[in-house]
């Protein structure tokens, strides 16, 4: 015994003897040609899930969802209070005369074509194939043979049973119901769709002017007439892409003020960008439907077919983009999607993304508050939802358009009424750009991937009521060699990430970092569930002072003079490499080369001494054989020569060596300090601090 307020469920209830149905009307039901038990029936037979794709509209309903979808599409709207009149304006003075003579003259001719073709179609349906082989190039008998299949494979499997639910239906009889609505919809929509869009293009070169109720813009007493206007079109870096994302209740109404100014920025006029909201049409689809007295429900009862309007409106932006001009867009929503994304930059488009950020608990009272005003309620669930999953969803689509012409901005909106939101986190992905203006702020932001959706009380979000905090997100960073990543600290970068390296700044700004609390818990590997990753920051940029000061012969001051820059190394092998068996042990080279440079003085002075006694002058044979300074000379310079070539083998051995580790990803979260050095006066006291 459940009550459900999602439509497959709740279709599913109503042929469920025990099942609870609740009395509010979905929109896409109540404005279905069919009735609740028919559609139930149809949807349990080929256990198709997006409900609407089996949803037979009436030929009204066909046209309103068009006449908003083309709208949004073709016209300007200067004020967004103008969009609700002007879209009844457009649908009762000019779709629904067309409208009418359409469903007076050309719909009983569809109607009663669909019912002949489907009608011969299920009287061969269990022919074999041999006994009419051209059946399947007729479309309508293949569309039926496709339902066919379908519905039979239900059966066989036992999740559609024909008597479970009395409605007299027979096998044939419930494959020609589909079948004359799958091919009845998909003549209706199309043809109504081009009369819609007709209409609206008609109205947009008379410049008609349309007279809405008063706008509290206006002066009073001034009528308010508003000019049809065209959406402008763009193609290439000139078109641009607007996305505005974040849970429900976080302040996307901010942030979209600041997507304005930037719009102003690139010399874009706010007016002529296409705003896809499917908040901006919920009323309107909401009118004239039986939705029940519960309000928190209704978004519920509207979505699938709002939804379905957002559809319509992005398949004509596609469509145009292919033609190489489509105009600026707005994609206002919870989540970034990848399709979208591709739209945008598509044949060279620009993207902008603004995603806003803010406390679970704070987001869910903002959501209630707003729902007892508005009336628009949204589930507590799908809050947290939205939250625990927008950190994953905005590393997604960094990770993947490294190198796409788009920019992203993240914002924490739990700021004084009327403030700037904070900025977390920016970057430019073409140049592969990004800037943790907060890291604190950032790690709070990817820790809530750790909250617990299901909670039915604020006290159970978290576990153990501990808010979660993450810097695994700087780990898939400095692991991307694409990207080049600035840590801030009060509007300063102090660490840097580029090419698997961190880099620690030489700057004051670092240190003061070091002694601030919020900045240490973020780059603390003991940060909850940070998972070691980024390990050991906190303490290897603590030594890097100490050894900076060392090396400067000051232990704390003059922190701003110029310093050779450290570097915080990330080491990717975990392996011994096969040329050098022990990498850190000393190197038989250099051995030979001190070996050599001692031997060869001492033997040169041994064998001179002998040959101011002997008095001996020979050939150079003989004094190979003979002659104690020849000798010395000789043996000294082949130990050199000797230590010397080892020392290249070496050298060589350990360039191969550096290549293998770097081939090998065996990970191992381990740092070191290396010193870059610049100056060589500092080589011996550099060389010992490495040691």
């Amino acid at each position: 015994m459940k009550t459900t307020i999602r439509v497959d469920e709740y279709l599913a209830a109503l042929r469920d003897e025990n099942g609870t149905c609740d009395p509010g009307r979905f929109t896409i039901i109540d404005h279905s040609e069919r009735d609740e038990l028919e559609i139930a029936e149809i949807v349990a037979a080929t256990g198709v899930k997006n409900v609407v794709d089996m949803i037979n509209f009436t030929p009204d309903r066909i046209a309103f969802q068009n006449t908003i979808a083309s709208v949004v599409s073709n016209i300007q709207i200067e004020d967004e209070r103008d969009f609700h009149p002007l879209v009844k304006q457009i649908y009762d003075n000019k779709v629904t005369p067309k409208l009418n003579i359409f469903i007076e003259k050309q719909l009983p001719l569809i109607t009663n074509y669909v019912d002949r073709e489907v009608g011969a179609a299920i009287k061969t349906l269990d022919r074999p194939s041999y006994k009419d082989p051209f059946s399947r190039l007729n479309p309508i008998a293949a569309k039926v043979e496709e339902i066919k299949a379908l519905v039979n494979k239900r059966i066989a499997s036992g999740k559609y049973k024909l008597e479970e639910f009395n409605l007299g239906e027979t096998r044939k009889t419930i494959i020609e119901k589909i079948a004359k609505d799958a091919i009845k919809k998909e003549i209706l929509e199309n043809i109504i769709e081009v009369t819609v869009n007709g209409v609206v293009e008609d109205i947009i070169k008379e410049k008609a002017a349309f007279k809405l109720p008063d706008n509290p813009k206006k002066k009073e007493g001034e009528e308010n007439i508003v000019v049809v206007r065209p959406i402008s079109m763009y193609s290439g870096n000139e078109r641009h892409t607007f996305m505005l994302a974040g849970a429900p209740a976080c302040g996307k109404g901010t942030a979209e003020s600041l997507m304005i100014e930037q719009a102003g920025n690139l010399g874009v006029p706010w007016n002529d960008v296409i705003k896809l909201n499917t908040d901006n049409y919920r009323s309107l689809l909401s009118e004239n439907s039986r939705l029940g007295s519960e309000v928190w429900k209704h978004a519920q009862l509207n979505h699938d077919e709002a939804r379905l309007v957002t559809y319509k409106i992005i398949k004509t932006q596609r469509d145009r983009v292919q033609t190489g001009q489509a105009p600026h867009i707005l994609f206002d929503g919870v989540a970034l999607s990848q399709e979208k994304i591709n739209l945008g930059t598509a044949e060279g488009g620009r993207v902008h993304i603004k995603m806003v950020s803010l406390e679970p608990e704070i987001s869910i009272k903002r959501a209630d508050e707003r729902g007892k005003r508005t009336g628009r309620f949204v589930p507590t669930s799908f809050i947290l939802e939205s939250h625990k999953e927008a950190p994953g969803n905005l590393q997604n689509i960094i990770a993947g358009n490294i190198g796409q012409d788009i920019e992203f901005e993240l914002y924490d909106t739990d700021v004084p009424l009327g403030a700037r939101p904070k900025l977390v986190k920016s970057g430019n992905l073409k140049t592969g750009e990004i800037i943790v203006h907060d890291l604190s702020s950032a790690c709070t932001f990817h820790g809530r991937k750790y909250l617990n959706a299901k909670a039915q009380e604020i006290g159970d979000i978290w576990s153990g009521g501990e808010k979660a905090s993450s810097n695994e997100f700087l780990e898939t960073y400095l692991s991307n060699h694409d990207l080049q990543v600035g840590v801030q600290y009060q509007g300063i970068s102090v660490l840097r990430l580029e090419e698997g390296i961190v880099y620690g700044s030489e700057k004051q700004e670092l240190k003061q970092a070091l002694h601030d609390e919020a900045f240490i818990n973020a780059v603390n590997k003991e940060a909850r569930h940070a998972e070691a990753q980024i390990e050991n920051i906190l303490k290897l940029s603590k030594q890097a002072f100490e050894i900076e000061s060392l090396r400067n012969y000051n232990i704390t001051e003059n922190y701003n003079e110029f310093k050779t820059p450290l570097i915080l190394q990330h080491k990717l092998h975990s392996q011994v490499p096969p040329l050098v068996s022990d990498y850190l042990s000393i190197p038989s080279g250099n051995v030979l080369t001190l070996l050599g440079a001692v031997v060869s003085p001492i033997a040169m002075l041994a064998g001179s001494s002998a040959q101011v006694m002997g008095n001996a002058t020979t050939s150079l044979t003989s004094a190979v054989s003979y002659d104690p300074l020849a000798y010395g000379i000789v043996l000294g310079a082949s130990a050199l020569i000797v230590g010397i070539s080892g020392y290249f083998l070496y050298s060589k051995a350990a360039e191969i060596d550096e290549k293998w580790k770097l081939n090998h990803n065996e990970e191992k979260d381990t740092f070191k300090i290396k010193l870059v050095n610049e100056k060589k006066e500092n080589k011996i006291l550099n060389n010992s601090i490495n040691k």
